[in-house]
């Protein structure tokens, strides 16, 4: 039913719309409009409007119709002047209007007065108009906001937060721009990888995730921010949870320009409070951001562009150094002695020798020393690969545990560049093209290693954006855009030969190392380099080497083709359009194809003797582990969307909103065929593989036995399949072959959207409008859903050997056994998330020229992804007596013995069946920056309530998710004020006319952000001192809850947050009764402000030079960001033992001070 009102509605706004307009999505242009009338309020028709842009001095042109009403459809962003003539009437001129991006801006009733052409009206723009046009749902960070608010890092996007609606979680670690600066925004309850980020138009998101950025442009170089956040226009598409969009600067007739620098250091902050607890220094801190922007006209006097106004420029470039401190690491490493066999020194944590067995007598060696003709080459060259100890550790207590240190600490430069040109060949065809990189490399000491093996992290971002605009006539204008944006996220050793294979003899592999992507010269480097070590058990602290996935290789290109119609016909403003999104992703994923070696101490191994290093000198394995092939995969998609809409103004009160959305969002396939599903419908019970089960030999000793055939082998095989038996991948398909879909799913061929809002002027004087709509967004959910169905049988394995030795494991066989699969659920026509924002408020002009907006804003999501193990064993299985292990006393097999699809261990199947709301009282108070003052304050009183805040959130395999799952959402912050303000202080030597007294008390500027948000939502885990099983199940159980667990405001301290006795250990058969987030974490109390002083350069104001002082958590209040939120219970006794649950845990950075420089002309 809802679907066909939803066609129905569409259909009529398709009729209506497609037989006024010629049919030609994302819009960076705005319109204007206004409506002409006489003294008496009667319609002036054939009025000639001219909008001319205050930076540029391009303008348009527009004649009223019967009704009075103009209209300039497409006009970019940025300052413009009005000018109205009509015979018989005085000009009139409105100055200082401000249009946003996409901004339909309804200039209300132009009032003429009677007069001769030649006589004019001059009147400013209202400084914080109205938004008499349109009911949607937006916020703007103007270019003053961006040029005098303080932001630690220069991260334009820290200031989205100041918005209604909008929360940023990661507001604390904003120390620099970065490609992962889009996280942590979530808008209006949605997911954060559900919301878009545009920079002029063009879509700059990392596809794989939706939560990084290709790059960031530096704040002078952008002109504007807005955020789109509920019940947009048609026009706006790809995603469903808000669009943050940028617009960059662009040159104008006059040359401006700007340089700045800022610095940051320890020695000016604050030592955090846990620092100042543990008698600790303050943490290197260390940043230095500088760079230049320059814009203005291309012309030669008298010879070319001599009006200034064809050609433009515009350019800038930053530069940030930051000194990264990657910390200290004590490890223990291999003695000199050790690597020689001799373990006579060789001390446990208790200063107790380490005792060498010989694994074929069963007795230590002599002297503890393993004798020369028994160590192993490659075992003995594997130690020899670790650096030598360099350290005698002071503390008694810890001198067994750590004799090598290593401190990391380097620098991490980043760099932005911004080109921009603009140009006006004709009245009629404008355009611009921008060019941005950011350079972004780092060196990671520890990556995959905890001994100093550094990794360069090369992450290259770049975007072009092409604008082509064309005025068919006063009534048709043509918008295209063309852009793409593209990223490499890297990782490779900084010197391959300190990892190479032949550090350890060149250890062979079982498998060739054959290249999933051919021609991808990462997978070749890969065979290179040597396997993966572990250490474990005794000696406690060893090194570790993962370095399988540290070579990586991860690039991301999207392109945008863009064009918009745009018509004039009446009191309507039609606009119709296309987007279309393509995208190719190449990333590495996570095999084991360079082999694991597991040298851990194992009372079970028989070759085990005792000690983790004295196993690896005698070249005997605990484990050998390696994938069948190296998986690397090459992904595809694409998206195309169109819409139709119109801005009817249906009367000088009333404008109506409406329009409608298709969408056809293609899943993603692999070129390399690695995606990799469960069907249920494909599994085939009678094919599943036989285990090897637990048994008793005649000796009395626990074995696994082919249930079929009786034949025994070792321990450890038990649970592993049979080989020959079955199917190792029953139920498995891989996208794309024998008629599996490509992206292992197929949607529907087109998605409808429909989208309607009203404005309506309470009195027509634009002085109070009621604005109100609602509107459905269809999202194109990250990429890394399919990505991590990469890994899965039959397109890898990954078989283990047990108790092996280096000179004879190449010829063992592996073993393999039943996979833990990350799935997609094989759908066709599966439902794309899909979100219904509505909205409902009222803004009013308030006195002091600042509005009021005062809105309920509400959504409800649809088919969010969730993931759901549907292959659980049953509920309680462990505790019934059918499943006990008969080779053990009393505990249950191991659980893939008794699972619905035998053959596989957790199934975890990616869903699209999570549901979401979102219910708020929005509240604003904003005033531009007018007469030396401006601010915004915002408060959200809100709700954001489901089942799953991700796509990786886990929900019940047993219970309904609606009533197990169902709670407050991760990113939930139920109160969330935030004030901006900026403030040029009065000069009292102007005052006085004392012109020196003037360069003293004149320039200064106070500004910052203040903000009072609550905290996330939690319920608190447990644990045993004693493994205890308690649900007997796949899911584990929640705590239980007694009474009421909060306390007052006046009743917490530093270590007693909520009432820890109000909770304690659930029964065992049961899953505990908390519910989900029933309790609060700490809120935020932040201060950041600034102090800037303004230094005339030369004569006049054009050139300045600042100095700024800022203060980052100005009052230096602790603001703890966690708590010990895990109980501990003793199930002999059911007290609970950890002494730290309910307490403190960490806090936000302690005060930081920042100076600044910044020169404009």
């Amino acid at each position: 039913m809802r679907k066909a009102v939803y066609f129905m509605l569409s259909g009529a706004i398709l009729a209506g719309m497609f037989f006024a307009v010629p049919v030609w999505s994302q819009n960076i242009s705005g319109s204007v409009k206004g409506t002409v009338v006489d003294q008496a309020g009667a319609a002036v028709p054939m009025a000639k409007a001219t909008l001319t842009n205050s930076a540029t001095g391009l303008s348009f042109s527009a004649d009223s119709n019967a009704a009075g009403i103009f209209v300039f459809p497409s006009v970019g962003a940025g300052t413009y002047t009005l000018t109205v003539e009509a015979p018989g009437f005085q000009r009139y001129v409105r100055a200082s209007i401000a249009l946003t991006s996409g901004e339909i801006r309804d200039l209300g009733t132009l009032a003429l007065k009677l007069g001769e052409v030649k006589e004019s009206v001059q009147v400013h723009d209202v400084a914080t108009p109205l938004q008499l046009a349109s009911g949607e749902r937006s916020g703007l960070v103007s270019g003053s906001q961006l040029n005098d608010l303080a932001l630690k890092g220069r991260d334009f996007l820290a200031l989205t937060a100041t918005l209604p609606g909008v929360i940023d979680t990661n507001s604390a670690s904003r120390d620099t721009t970065s490609p992962s600066a889009i996280g942590g925004i979530y808008i209006n309850g949605a997911r954060t990888e559900s919301k878009n980020f545009t920079v002029d138009g063009i879509t700059d998101m990392d596809t794989g995730s939706n939560g990084q950025v290709h790059f960031e442009p530096n704040m002078d170089s952008i002109a504007e921010v807005k955020v789109l956040s509920s019940n947009y226009q048609a026009e706006y598409g790809r995603n469903a949870g808000g669009t943050i969009s940028v617009i960059t600067k662009g040159g104008g007739r006059e040359f401006h320009g700007s340089g700045w620098w800022t610095h940051r250091h320890e020695e000016f902050n604050a030592n955090n409070f846990f620092n100042n607890r543990s008698g600790l220094p303050r943490t290197p801190y260390r940043y230095n951001i500088a760079g230049f922007s320059a814009g203005g006209p291309v012309y030669v006097p008298h010879k070319f562009n001599i009006d200034r106004n064809k050609l433009f420029f515009f350019v800038s470039q930053e530069y940030t150094r930051q000194l990264v401190n990657y910390g200290t690491r004590y490890i223990n490493m291999p003695s000199v002695l050790e690597r020689e066999g001799d373990f006579s020194k060789s001390l446990d944590v208790s200063g107790s020798l380490i005792l060498v067995k010989d694994p074929t007598t069963g007795r230590p060696f002599p002297g503890n020393i393993i004798p020369r003709a028994r160590i192993n080459s490659n075992g003995q060259a594997i130690l020899n690969f670790y650096p030598k100890p360099n350290y005698i550790e002071p503390d008694p207590s810890l001198v067994n545990q750590r004799n090598y240190v290593i401190a990391a600490s380097g620098s991490h430069p980043r760099r932005n560049d911004m080109i921009r040109t603009d140009v006006a060949p004709t009245d009629k065809l404008r355009g611009n093209f921008r060019w941005i990189r950011d350079i972004d490399t780092s060196l990671l000491p520890f990556q995959g290693n905890n001994f100093g093996i550094p990794f360069d992290h090369p992450n290259p971002g770049h975007g072009y954006a092409a604008n082509v605009t064309y005025m068919v006539n006063p009534r048709a204008l043509n918008e295209f855009i063309l852009g793409k944006s593209w990223n490499s996220w890297l990782n490779y050793p900084s010197n391959p030969n300190q990892i190479n294979r032949n550090l350890v003899n060149n250890l062979p592999q079982w498998f060739a190392n054959t290249p999933s992507d051919p021609g991808n010269q990462r997978e070749a480097a890969d065979a290179a380099l040597m396997p993966n070590i572990v250490f474990g058990g005794t000696p406690v602290n060893p090194p570790t080497l993962n370095i399988n996935n540290q070579q990586h290789t991860n690039h991301n290109d999207t392109w945008d083709f863009i064009d918009n119609f745009s018509y004039v016909a009446g009191n309507h403003q039609f606009k119709t359009g296309v987007y279309l999104n393509l995208t190719d992703k190449v990333q590495v994923q996570g095999a084991s194809w360079n082999g694991i070696l597991n040298f851990a101490r194992n009372s079970n191994n028989p070759n085990d003797s005792g000690h983790a290093y004295a196993n690896a000198l005698l070249g005997n394995f605990n484990t050998y582990s390696e994938s069948t092939r190296d998986i690397n995969f090459h992904a595809k998609y694409w998206g195309l969307e169109f819409f139709a809409q119109d801005n009817w103004r249906i009367t000088r009160k009333l404008s109506l909103d409406y329009g409608v959305r298709f969408y056809h969002l293609s899943p993603q396939r692999d070129l390399n065929h690695t995606l990799a599903a469960f069907s249920q419908q494909a599994y085939d019970p009678a094919q599943a593989p036989r285990l090897y089960r637990p048994v008793l030999n005649n000796q009395g000793q626990r074995v696994g036995s082919d249930p079929l055939t009786g034949v025994q082998v070792p321990a450890p095989l038990i649970g592993a399949f049979v080989p020959g038996s079955g199917n190792f991948a029953n139920g498995m398909i891989i996208g794309g072959v024998k008629g599996a879909p490509d992206g292992l799913y197929t949607i529907g061929a087109l998605s409808v959207a429909p989208r309607l809002g009203f404005a309506y002027d309470i009195s027509g004087k634009g002085s109070a409008v009621i604005r109100g709509g609602f509107g459905i967004f269809e999202d194109r959910f990250r990429q890394l859903i399919n990505n991590n169905t990469t890994a899965n049988p039959p397109v890898t394995y990954t078989p283990t050997a047990y108790y092996g030795n280096l000179d004879t494991f190449a010829q063992a066989t592996g073993a393999i056994g039943p996979s833990s699969v990350s799935s997609i659920a094989p759908i066709s026509g599966a439902k794309n998330p899909s979100v219904i924002n509505y909205s409902l408020g009222i803004q009013k002009q308030l006195p002091i020229a600042s509005v009021i907006d005062i809105a309920y804003v509400g959504n409800v999501s649809r088919h969010n992804v969730q993931t759901r193990n549907v292959n659980p064993i049953p509920l309680f299985a462990q505790f019934d007596p059918a499943n006990i292990d008969p080779t053990t006393k009393g505990q249950p097999l191991p659980n893939n013995f008794y699972r619905p699809y035998m053959g596989f261990s957790d199934i975890n199947n990616y869903e699209f069946a999570s549901s979401a709301n979102y219910n708020s009282l929005q509240i604003s108070v904003q005033r531009r920056m007018t007469k030396n003052f401006g601010f915004g304050a915002s408060f959200t009183f809100s709700k954001a309530l489901g089942v799953a805040s991700s796509y990786g959130d886990s929900v019940s395999s047993y219970f309904a998710p609606r009533s197990y799952n169902y709670g407050p959402l991760t990113f939930d912050r139920s109160k969330a004020f935030v004030l901006n303000y900026m403030y040029n202080l009065p000069d009292a030597g102007k005052t006085l006319g004392n012109r020196y007294l003037s360069a003293i008390t004149g320039g200064w500027t106070l500004s910052g952000i203040t903000s009072f948000i609550s905290g996330a939502p939690f319920t608190p885990s447990f644990s045993t001192t004693v493994a205890q099983n308690i649900t007997g199940s796949s899911d584990g159980p929640r705590i239980t809850v007694f009474s009421n667990p909060r306390l007052d405001k006046g009743q917490k301290s530093f270590s007693r947050n909520f009432r820890t006795e109000a909770f304690g250990l659930t029964p065992v058969g049961s899953f505990g009764n908390a519910g989900v987030g029933i309790l609060r974490g700490p809120g935020l109390n932040n201060w950041d402000m600034s102090l800037s002083k303004r230094f005339p350069v030369g004569l006049g104001e054009r050139r300045t030079l600042q100095f700024r002082f800022e203060a980052y958590n100005a009052f230096n209040h602790t603001q703890f960001t966690s708590l010990d939120t895990a109980a501990r219970y003793n199930p002999a006794t059911g007290q609970q033992v950890n002494a730290a649950f309910g307490q403190f845990s960490s806090a936000a950075p302690a005060r930081i001070l920042s100076f600044a420089l910044r020169f404009r002309f």
